[in-house]
């Protein structure tokens, strides 16, 4: 990171350790350990710079740290890290890219230097311009964000926080994959739980077969659906080394259809497998697979990922706690009283004393005689029952006392005044 009195910027990757030949006084300070993940040998490395007032400046720079540059005006501060690192990262970036997308783009000029070796993509923040929102970050800043946001939508994965397993959207694809990485020739059979409706409706449909607990039943034969444990319908009995066949597939698409997104495949396996049930006789793993964002062991859903939950500027995806500010306002004693002799009607609570909040002030006095709440004794004096009153409020009365009100302005923080007070 290059630093200033005028420009900030961040340099992705990019530290220096040395500047040699230096028209100017220019200082590099470097901070934080050198990163495990580099190699001790990747440095940027910049010959005869001579940018504005930069005099043919060696520069080597290794890869992951950080580093401050300091010096007088004038030194070449900006000169390297904007008109030099910056400009030839982003140029050599552009420069990847085809034909077709280079038309877009403007030309950029090389930097006046005789060669630069190994300079990453880059970017750069300048002090000045920035906007003014509490909610600005350097991806703000930087448009980063749109994409970052992208990125875990795309190809973030989802875990349950509870069970701490991973949630995933099934279809018929993806559970064939499943079985494919099962053992040649083993025994699966493929069900779903039994659907809402009458027995004959589901004879009508073609299915014969439902597994009541431990033993597998003939539709034919039941007058009712009993009580059970496990209660699934088979669509399919296959092995797993005909994943590929059309039938398999059909069969899958079946299960999550007339399961309402629910698939359950029975794996045979030993018998003295203690996490297997039994079945007419036999062993067999449960594998459940859902086709929304449902958690299998607990059944907590999920919302599947999308770029607006990953948005401190959207109510999906901010902080319940602070609404995406970051910060949470807590209520001082010191600083809502800041002077306990004075009473409450000579402006004891600070908040309520400016011409915006003082109907506030006022909604109290209405009140005070009707919850014993003294208004010319000094604040220190007042009971707790009376202090709660003004604390808490009386919900009856449509007063939110002091914690309804600072409620209210951790609702209204993106005006400018109130963030002014909630600062003070």
């Amino acid at each position: 990171m290059f630093l200033n009195s005028f420009y900030s910027s961040a340099l992705r990757n990019t530290c220096p350790v040395g500047i040699r030949k230096c028209a100017a006084s220019l200082t590099v300070h470097s901070a934080l350990p050198h990163c495990p993940h580099m190699s001790e040998t990747r440095t940027i490395d910049a010959y005869g710079v001579r940018v504005h007032n930069l005099k043919d400046v060696n520069v080597r720079i290794p890869l992951g740290q950080l580093t401050v540059v300091t010096g007088l005006s004038g030194s070449g501060k900006s000169s390297l890290a904007f008109d030099t690192l910056y400009a030839e990262g982003q140029r050599r970036y552009i420069e990847s890219f085809s034909t077709y997308a280079r038309q877009f783009f403007d030309q950029l000029e090389r930097p006046d230097l005789d060669r630069i070796h190994h300079i990453p993509p880059a970017i750069a923040i300048r002090q000045g311009g920035l906007p003014k929102s509490a909610r600005s970050t350097v991806a703000t800043a930087t448009e980063l964000y749109d994409h970052l946001r992208l990125l875990f939508a795309k190809l973030g994965q989802v875990y349950c926080d509870q069970c701490q397993t991973t949630v995933t959207r099934h279809n018929a694809e993806t559970v064939a994959h499943h079985i494919t990485q099962l053992a040649p020739d083993t025994r699966i059979q493929i069900c779903c739980r039994v659907p809402d409706g009458d027995l004959p409706q589901l004879t009508a449909q073609g299915f014969s077969r439902i597994i009541i607990d431990q033993q597998t039943a003939r539709i034919t034969e039941l007058t009712s659906l009993p009580k059970a444990e496990h209660l699934w319908l088979v669509i399919d009995r296959v092995k797993s080394s005909s994943t590929s066949s059309p039938r398999m597939i059909d069969s899958l698409e079946t299960a999550f259809r007339v399961g309402d997104g629910t698939c359950v495949i029975l794996q045979s396996v030993a018998n003295s497998d203690a996490s297997a049930i039994a079945i007419d006789g036999t062993a067999w793993h449960v594998h459940v697979f859902d086709s929304e964002m449902t958690c299998s062991t607990c059944k907590t859903q999920f919302a599947a990922p999308e770029p607006r939950l990953f948005s401190f500027n959207s109510p999906s995806g901010a902080c319940p706690q602070c609404s995406g500010y970051g910060s949470i306002a807590e209520i001082t004693f010191d600083k809502l009283v800041p002077n306990p002799q004075k009473t409450l009607r000579q402006g004891a609570l600070e908040a309520w004393t400016t011409p915006a909040y003082r109907h506030e002030l006022e909604e109290l006095i209405e009140l005070a005689d009707d919850y014993d709440v003294p208004l010319d004794v000094p604040f220190q004096q007042l009971t707790s029952a009376q202090r709660t009153v003004i604390f808490d409020g009386v919900p009856e009365r449509n007063f939110g006392g002091v914690r309804g009100f600072f409620a209210w302005l951790e609702r209204h923080k993106y005006r400018v005044g109130v963030r002014a007070l909630l600062s003070r």
